[in-house]
């Protein structure tokens, strides 16, 4: 696993409380639980910006044609992402 996936994993981790505890005298606690949700997200979204960055790099990068291309199959990439996610 690369480092950008272990960061991403660190900002899913969400404190929740727990409704009954015997062994904190049968208090509400708080306890760590790993928002798996939200770690799709970030990851799709982390697949939508490369998609996105390789467009925007085209056009700089490239000149007439092969810009329009190159940023036309990266938008492309982006915009299937975000329909097969659903995510707007």
């Amino acid at each position: 696993m690369n480092e950008r996936i272990r960061e991403l994993e660190d900002q899913c981790w969400v404190k929740v409380p727990c409704d009954f505890d015997m062994n904190a005298g049968g208090l509400s606690t708080i306890r760590t639980v790993f928002d798996r949700k939200k770690f799709a997200e970030l990851l799709i979204r982390e697949c939508i910006d490369k998609c996105e960055f390789v467009g925007n790099m085209a056009t700089i990068t490239n000149t007439g044609e092969m810009a329009r291309k190159t940023k036309a199959t990266a938008d492309s990439c982006a915009t299937m992402i975000k329909e097969h996610f659903g995510v707007k």
